[in-house]
């Protein structure tokens, strides 16, 4: 998936949850904006677990994000990657 397309949806205002769909199946749920970091390339998103008492979560290669997935009250919609 495109950089931008991650940062901006990451970084909308108001922010909507989303989903990241990724290569092996794998769908990684963002609640909130401060539960996910980008690094400054771009290469890299790590998602931290909510709830969890542990500093854990999930290192993500963009590369492997196939798609996003916006979750608001009224509607969803799905992304591709690209």
């Amino acid at each position: 998936m495109a950089s931008e397309k991650l940062h901006e949806v990451w970084r909308a205002e108001p922010f909507q949850p989303f989903v990241l769909h990724m290569a092996d199946g794998r769908q990684i749920e963002v609640r909130h904006p401060e539960l996910m970091a980008i690094s400054p390339s771009g290469r890299i998103a790590y998602v931290f677990e909510q709830g969890s008492r542990r500093d854990s979560g999930r290192h993500l290669e963009n590369q492997r994000i196939t798609g996003l997935e916006i979750r608001n009250a009224g509607a969803t919609r799905r992304r591709r990657a690209g």
